[in-house]
């Protein structure tokens, strides 16, 4: 891939105006814009983002900085003009960037020299890798794992740490407590203590569960359907698949017959917020053909509604029927 340190470009079309990619080779971006450039609606932008092009483009204006594959990346030297001139584009001192591959310096520009306000330069990278044009082309150790760089664990805190400021004051003007559940959820997702995402000029003030999470462990007494989770929550059945407790298991007798695949869909009748997650204990069991079969349930959930959760059942010990 062709990598150009490049310009937005304003573009207009079916009566909408946006910042559009400045070549229609493009097939990666990282921006390495700030807030405020990237909100001004003007027809030029600065030359601060790079670009993944499937094949070189004249046009494009910008510093080429040379085709490099998947391996390139994180092998080859990247020659010192390039580093200066990436060095002299995105407002850094010459001689700032230290690494000396194109992986490791969208690394280090990533979680070293970002701004967590992105006032005066981009904001830091809050995952553990970085992706171009579908590839990982840089990954590291997360900032929220033990041994995490120091400057990195730094800059995402404080990004975290604003972003609660504003949703307390947010929430404290309206009466809502929405931010202690918040904060409830950062640390659990994080695993790191709940004062660590509060700013040092705002009070701690605890927390609140997040209620992101429904658990049911079928640990009740034999009836049919699923009834009341221990969790507190009903369950419904979307495919009316008869399942039912039994010895403290959701169990069915249902098995299709032309394959070795369950699939049922039940959902939990209960609203969860944004981001929530479902969680069941291993242990569905599926009786078929007097065959006692071990599953695995793959769950999804649909974020701000119910959970619905669709199983797939295999087994190895039920034979194929024919068709």
């Amino acid at each position: 891939m062709h990598l150009y340190l490049a310009a937005y470009k304003w573009t207009s079309e079916l009566g909408f105006e946006y910042w559009g990619f400045p070549s229609p080779h493009v097939i990666g971006a990282l921006d390495f814009r700030t807030i405020p450039e990237n909100r001004q609606l003007t027809t030029t932008a600065p030359s601060k983002s790079l670009f993944a092009l499937s094949q070189p483009d004249a046009n494009i204006g910008g510093i080429y900085l040379g085709d490099y594959d998947r391996d390139d990346m994180h092998t080859a030297l990247v020659p010192s003009a390039s580093v200066t001139a990436m060095e002299d584009a995105l407002g850094l001192a010459r001689g700032t960037i230290v690494s000396d591959t194109m992986n490791s310096i969208l690394g280090e520009l990533l979680t070293q020299h970002a701004d967590p306000m992105g006032v005066d330069r981009w904001k830091p990278l809050l995952s553990g890798h970085i992706k171009l044009a579908g590839s990982k082309v840089w990954e590291g150790r997360r900032w929220d794992r033990p041994g995490a760089d120091a400057t990195w664990l730094s800059l995402a805190l404080k990004v975290h740490q604003e972003d609660y400021r504003k949703l307390r004051d947010e929430n404290l003007a309206r009466g809502d407590d929405h931010y202690k559940r918040v904060l409830s959820k950062l640390s659990a997702d994080h695993r790191l203590p709940p004062e660590l995402f509060v700013p040092d000029d705002v009070p701690y003030e605890g927390t609140l569960p997040h209620l992101t999470t429904i658990l049911d462990n079928f640990n009740r007494t034999d009836q049919n359907g699923l009834g009341t989770a221990s969790g507190g929550f009903t369950w419904g059945d979307d495919t009316s698949s008869n399942l039912d407790i039994v010895s403290n298991q959701a169990k069915t007798c249902q098995m299709s017959t032309r394959k070795r695949v369950l699939s049922l869909t039940f959902r939990a009748l209960t609203i969860l917020p944004k981001s929530s997650s479902w969680i069941m204990r291993p242990g569905l069991v599926v009786w078929a053909s007097g065959t006692r079969i071990l599953a695995m349930a793959i769950t999804t959930s649909v974020a701000g509604g119910r959970p619905r959760v669709t199983c797939s059942i295999y087994s190895n010990e039920l034979p194929r029927l024919p068709n």
